[in-house]
């Protein structure tokens, strides 16, 4: 992205006199509006409109001063006024439970996680944005959708990449859906930051230059001045130090357009950094100095104890060192209750050559010693926490397999069930075809058709407690059906049943009778109304690739057009034979990756009279 040479500034609101209108009409929807935009505008004007509504005793709508408490908590948190945020944030969580709008609640309790992460409590933090995710069910606004996104992103960046990026694009799609321009923008931003941390810095630079373009157009410095100092950090990892000083001085430029002295101050020591870091220490300190001035100015302790360490490292380097040593010292003081483990060591490990340079070699030791306890400290930590997240991720897949089991158990419930009801429908059908032949007074045909039929449901029960079958035992059940039909349809009739020559019936798996649902349909529904030649054909294709087995299943019935013309009559029925099929292979696609299916295809000749029916069904193969 190539840097602009100046910035066209948004010219921010001068007074709070746009406020006052909908603030005395009541119209706080509008007023929140106009907060909002003053928040990306002007922190100066912002904190006086905030300052002026809470002070406004005749205001009875709580829910609109309570969203405006969340405004000024949003600006403690960014400015890391920690214990500031929190007394705010904690006084909206109570006073949220008498306003009937969730949405303050919600708000209130995403900032509450992030005050979580400054403090370490990572686990809260997800916990409490996790309640947010569901308390969002209840809430039809789809910006605070996009803000719930938003921070999901911040709560997995570092630790989930993956997870993180769905957050950041479920957030861009509501904002592009619902043309949220703003949004839009903040979510490019945040895919910027995401490459940043993936080290896609080409990527990066691209999402911070299509998000900077849609800021610009809105006119809103302070996410301008993020978005510059988000692209400082691409250009230093770059090692193109020119171009990431003037990123930051174009965001001090907006900083001090906007009134955001605390995000000048933060520019100052970025700056101060990377001239330390090239080893021009004068002008390090002449920068460093000045986030000092505006650090204190702020009364922002964290700020000033960082500033001062730096400025301690920049004196060592022009050969103060016990200008140093005074400095740094006083750095650890100021921020005793609010540095970490991590930063604590870091300090400590400047320290203590800088005491043995002047000779001091007691303190040398004292603070090596501390250096080294911290250290084996932050490891324990860093451990426990391995060790706490590996439990956790433990236990999520043990309750994973325990609902997967719960699931199967299930589902198999459900499959017995319905092949309980599918084999008397299947049983009572074929002894209607039994009682026909007796009725013709056919004694020795009745018989023989007697004896198949016991074979075929010696077949049927004894894979009737299975949950698959070989694809012989399978075709064999086919095979005496259809020879049972071949009794009662006589020569007229005839059925074949063919494979591939890669298809081996004994390895292969399928559920007990998966396919003679569809051969019955074809005789009852197709054959039975046909005159003349009466044709079944089956063909059976194992694909090796996707484990599976084709069946084609052909039949040069009446056709599905006309049985259902034939049956036109009877408009309450419905085959159950295909009903229950259907249902069967939703409750098996509920454990598989490729789907059980099967669909039919009416074939017509040219004048578009019937030739019969080609159902075509997939069978998945279980490893």
């Amino acid at each position: 992205m190539v840097m602009p040479n100046h910035l066209s500034l948004a010219k921010g609101p001068e007074t709070l006199s746009e406020l006052d209108t909908p603030l005395k009409q009541g119209d706080y929807v509008h007023a929140l509006k106009l907060l909002t935009k003053l928040s990306h505008q002007h922190i100066g004007l912002l904190q006086g409109a905030i300052q002026k509504i809470v002070a406004d005793e005749s205001m009875v709508d709580n829910t609109f001063k309570l969203r405006v408490l969340l405004f000024q908590s949003e600006q403690k948190l960014n400015e890391q006024l920690i214990d500031e945020a929190a007394s705010i944030i904690e006084s909206v969580i109570a006073q949220s439970e008498y306003v009937p709008e969730k949405t303050v609640l919600v708000l209130a309790l995403l900032q509450k996680a992030v005050l979580n992460l400054y403090r370490n409590n990572a686990n809260e933090s997800i916990q409490l944005f996790h309640a947010c995710e569901q308390m969002l069910e209840s809430i039809n606004d789809v910006e605070v959708e996009i803000q719930i996104a938003i921070y999901g992103y911040h709560f997995f960046s570092e630790s989930d990449s993956h997870k993180a990026a769905e957050y950041v694009y479920r957030a861009l799609d509501l904002a592009k859906q619902h043309q949220l321009v703003y949004w839009e923008a903040y979510s490019l931003l945040h895919l910027g930051t995401l490459n940043t941390l993936l080290n896609n810095n080409a990527v990066a630079l691209d999402y911070y230059a299509e998000s900077f373009a849609l800021l610009s157009q809105l006119q809103l410095n302070i996410p301008m001045a993020d978005n510059l100092m988000c692209q400082f950090n691409i250009y230093t990892r770059m090692q193109d130090y020119d171009t990431a000083i003037t990123s930051l001085e174009q965001a001090i430029q907006l900083g001090q357009h906007c009134g955001w002295d605390h995000k000048i101050a933060i520019c100052y020591g970025n700056i101060s950094t990377l001239y330390l870091r090239q080893s021009n220490f004068e002008a390090a300190k002449i920068v460093a100095e000045k986030d000092i001035a505006l650090s204190r100015q702020l009364n922002n302790a964290y700020n000033i104890g960082v500033a001062m360490f730096r400025l301690g490292r920049i004196e060592a380097g022009l050969g103060n060192i016990a200008k140093a040593i005074e400095l740094i010292n006083e750095s650890i003081s100021i921020r005793k209750n609010i540095i970490s483990n991590t930063q604590l060591s870091h300090v400590y490990q400047i320290l203590f050559p800088l005491y043995a340079q002047v000779g001091d070699f007691k303190s040398a030791f004292e603070t090596q010693s501390n250096f080294m306890k911290l250290k084996f400290e932050i490891v324990d930590a860093e451990k426990t926490k391995e060790s706490e997240a590996l439990r956790a991720k433990y236990e999520a897949e043990k309750r994973e397999a325990e609902l997967k089991e719960a699931r199967l158990q299930h589902t198999e419930s459900e499959l017995k069930a319905l092949k309980a009801q599918m084999n008397p429908h299947f049983i009572f059908n074929a002894l209607n075809s039994i009682q026909e032949i007796f009725f013709l007074g056919d004694k020795r045909l009745a018989n023989k058709h007697l004896s198949r039929f016991s074979q075929l449901m010696r077949s049927i029960l004894k894979s009737s407690g299975k949950k698959t079958i070989s694809l012989q035992e399978e075709l064999t059940m086919l095979e005496e059906y259809l020879s049972l039909e071949a009794l009662r349809f006589g020569d007229t009739f005839s059925y074949s049943i063919t494979m591939d020559d890669n298809v081996d019936p004994y390895t292969l798996d399928v559920p007990p009778m998966i396919i003679q649902p569809f051969v019955e349909n074809a005789v009852k529904h197709g054959l039975l109304h046909k005159e003349g030649e009466q044709c079944i054909q089956l063909h059976v294709k194992f694909n090796e690739s996707r484990n599976i087995i084709e069946v084609a299943l052909f039949d040069n019935g009446v056709g599905r057009k006309a049985s259902a013309e034939i049956n036109k009559h009877r408009q309450s029925h419905e085959s159950f034979s295909t009903s229950a099929t259907q249902k069967r292979f939703e409750i098996l696609n509920q454990s598989t990756v490729e789907l059980f299916s099967f669909d039919y295809e009416d074939m017509e000749d040219e004048n578009g009279l019937s030739l019969g029916t080609r159902v075509h069904i997939v069978l998945p193969i279980e490893n």
